[in-house]
């Protein structure tokens, strides 16, 4: 039986012809996009209140009202799948089925797959990323979002208030006040070595749901060979064969795996409790497990810097130690959240991309320079093997707002790959380079 009311909007979120969704919500009647999401705020915003009064009690029932709410995961599957490629799409109804049937309580059957990639520093040590499908990615959003209204991260957590750029920003203020010396550390393998018995105290959601979808306890790691298109051929992972064993599941299903949408949140809610027992001697960022604390004078650096050793090591969610450390004296140049950050002479810091992104443009440069001289590809294969790096770079680009002098580099590059093009009689199309935009600075 059709109701009288009108549907949502469900096409505007096509491409194509419209799709109607005939699943049922709650209430009986066809979903309703616009109703779903008054109900996924309203929520939200009781939640919020809740917390904020300290009425555990009420947050955590509208917590569990929130997860099991239909209506609500209809809202973030809707939301996780307007945020994927278009050949990632499935159909709508598809879409509302899966959403449907997730249980956060219950573990979930999807294969997630292990890839490598190499951290920075000497050691060339690698990190274990997961690399997420669909229903996963639904899960662990649908946590996000019920996390957030409760999360009361300090000023100084940027995975909350406004990201890299806001943390940049705050670094730059707190080094043109003369906050000049710079402490920088590490959390060890933070993320792996939280314990479940300690986080479950400090997140506000029930123990089945953390363990289910936030650890990586119960997930269905699948360690068989990773086919290149779902990691690329030119990520900075090792070879699964060579570098993951069988017996090293073990030690990656501790703690929050890396990869997960609710990981840095998550990460941020657990570190809390470090950043409040620290002296106010400088001004701190946080970004996940990362730190950079600006002092005035060298021994504020050391004393916080002891300071931070004994808080990671009392920490009650696992054996938190602090991995790569260091003091920057004034002037020094160092690397921080995917910048290289060189302080001037007046005081201001001037922002170039890290070493990380430049080696993967150099590889990506010298895939494509090997492919181009391959004769068992066709002139359509090469043309959009030089179209989808243009791409490549205009989007790495976008990734990093803050880099001085990118526009100027992302034109050397695309002149490189117009030659390259020339040269082989090829007709690529680039992406266009709007004009300079205003500084974030």
């Amino acid at each position: 039986m059709i109701s009288n009311q009108t549907a949502s909007p469900i096409s505007k979120l096509q491409t194509s012809s419209a799709i109607n969704c005939t699943g049922m919500s709650e209430t009986g009647r066809p979903f309703n996009e616009k109703r779903a999401r008054k109900q996924f705020r309203e929520l939200r915003r009781r939640i919020n209140r809740a917390s904020k009064k300290g009425n555990h009690a009420e947050a955590e029932r509208l917590t569990r009202m929130f997860l099991k709410s239909v209506n609500c995961m209809r809202v973030t599957a809707l939301d996780v799948w307007k945020g994927r490629k278009h050949h990632q799409r499935p159909k709508l109804t598809e879409l509302m089925k899966l959403a449907d049937n997730i249980d956060l309580w219950k573990p979930c059957a999807e294969e997630v797959w292990v890839k490598y990639i190499e951290k920075e520093g000497k050691n060339q040590d690698h990190r274990p990323i997961m690399v997420f499908g669909l229903e996963n990615r639904i899960r662990q959003v649908h946590v996000r979002n019920v996390l957030e209204p409760q999360a009361r991260l300090l000023p100084c957590q940027y995975v909350m208030h406004g990201g890299v750029p806001a943390a940049m920003k705050a670094l730059r203020q707190h080094y043109l006040d003369g906050y000049r010396y710079l402490v920088e550390l590490d959390i060890a393998n933070c993320f792996s070595n939280l314990k479940g018995e300690g986080v479950y105290k400090i997140l506000p959601l029930a123990e089945e749901v953390t363990r289910n979808t936030v650890m990586s306890t119960n997930l269905n790691l699948h360690t068989s060979d990773i086919t290149s298109w779902i990691l690329g051929e030119l990520e900075d992972e090792v070879p699964l064969e060579d570098a993951f064993q069988p017996e090293d599941l073990s030690a990656i299903r501790w703690g929050i795996p890396q990869g997960s949408c609710a990981a840095p949140l998550c990460a941020e809610m657990v570190i809390r409790d470090i950043i409040e027992k620290l002296p106010d001697l400088g001004k701190l960022v946080n970004f996940a497990d990362t730190f950079q604390i600006a002092c005035k004078e060298a021994n504020a650096a050391k004393a916080i810097l002891s300071a931070l050793w004994t808080a990671h090591a009392c920490h009650p969610a696992g054996l938190l130690t602090p991995g790569f450390w260091h003091i920057h004296k004034p002037g020094e140049t160092f690397d921080f959240l995917g910048y290289t950050i060189t302080p001037r002479n007046n005081g201001y810091l001037k922002f170039d991309l890290g070493p990380r992104s430049r080696n993967k443009i150099e590889r990506r440069l010298q895939w494509v320079r090997g492919a181009l001289k391959d004769d068992d590809l066709s002139s359509t294969d090469k043309a959009a093997i030089l179209t989808n790096c243009a791409y490549y770079l205009m989007s790495l680009r976008r990734a990093f707002p803050l880099w001085r002098g990118g526009d100027y580099a992302l034109m050397k590059l695309f002149s490189i790959l117009e030659d390259w093009a020339s040269d082989h009689d090829l007709e690529i199309e680039l992406p266009t380079i709007k004009k300079k935009r205003k500084e974030f600075f």
